[in-house]
């Protein structure tokens, strides 16, 4: 912004703004201010949020615009606590229950329920539910949960008996396994900021590969190690 660099993700007309302290943060937003009125805009205080990590000093609000707990970006709700995004996996599991007793909903009333039930779970609920995984470190026995969610909808929509295995339905029905879903997710996503144009995301992901500690970080080499590949053959992998 009229040569001068900020810290910042932009997406259509979406952004973060970062600073690694609270006075950092009050001289950024200060000078988009600043720089925004020159082309005729302001910054809509009420639409804007803040969150600090690790604050001591319990800071309510930041040149006029309030600090939140958690905000929403890009359809993910991000929290300022360690596990940052501990309300979404929540959110995601809820969001999964609930559109599966409306899936058996919608095919009770249906002409061809097989049709319109995998469909509907597909095509419609799935990209819904699985928006963002990507980025986002699931743990083993939440996958497990969503997967026996899955299982359940495809029981209903192939009327399958308790006793069906599980490979049946998802054969009948054409769907990939949950997990494999967010390994596929994560390692495209890897790729992508790799491949992309975005310096900052390349140089948290950089930061990201080079912390041992990292869960996200952790759970990618599982997966590698679990497919068998190396981290450089991301560069291979297609959509």
């Amino acid at each position: 912004i009229d040569d001068i660099t900020l810290e910042s993700l932009f997406f259509a007309d979406d952004s973060i703004l970062m600073a690694d302290s609270v006075e950092n943060a009050k001289h950024n937003l200060n000078i988009l201010i600043e720089v925004s009125k020159k082309y005729g805009l302001n910054l809509n205080r009420e639409k804007c949020k803040i969150i600090i990590y690790n604050d001591t000093e319990n800071t309510k609000e930041i040149e006029g615009i309030k600090v939140e707990e958690n905000v929403k970006y890009l359809g993910v709700t991000i929290d300022n606590k360690k596990d940052l995004f501990k309300t979404q996996r929540e959110m995601t599991k809820k969001k999964a229950e609930k559109y599966a007793n409306m899936t058996h909903g919608i095919i009770c009333k249906s002409v061809n329920r097989i049709l319109i039930g995998k469909t509907y779970w597909k095509c419609v609920i799935l990209p819904s539910l699985l928006q963002n995984i990507g980025i986002i470190k699931f743990n083993q026995k939440e996958i497990s949960k969503l997967q026996t969610i899955e299982n359940g909808v495809y029981r209903k929509i192939l009327e399958g008996r308790d006793n069906t295995p599980i490979s049946v339905l998802r054969g009948e029905i054409g769907s990939s396994l949950m997990e494999t879903r967010f390994i596929e997710s994560k390692l495209l996503m890897a790729k992508s900021i790799i491949e992309g144009e975005n310096e900052l995301t390349k140089k948290i992901l950089a930061k990201v590969r080079e912390d041992r500690k990292n869960t996200w970080n952790n759970q990618v080499n599982t997966y590698l190690q679990k497919i068998g590949m190396n981290y450089n053959e991301i560069y291979t992998l297609t959509k």
